[in-house]
């Protein structure tokens, strides 16, 4: 999981570019609906497994 937030980190940092400005920021609309709709399973995942 840390292994993905620090890849997608990378990728921001390097979108910082110019040049892909409107590629991240596309990319990061589209994590974070990502995040929205897997975070709650993942909490769900976690509390199961925290039993």
């Amino acid at each position: 999981m840390w292994e993905l937030i620090r890849k997608f980190n990378d990728i921001q940092t390097a979108c910082k570019n110019r040049k892909y400005e409107g590629f991240s920021r596309n990319l990061l609309h589209f994590s974070k609906n990502i995040w929205k709709s897997y975070f709650p399973l993942l909490q769900l995942l976690i509390k199961e497994l925290s039993h």
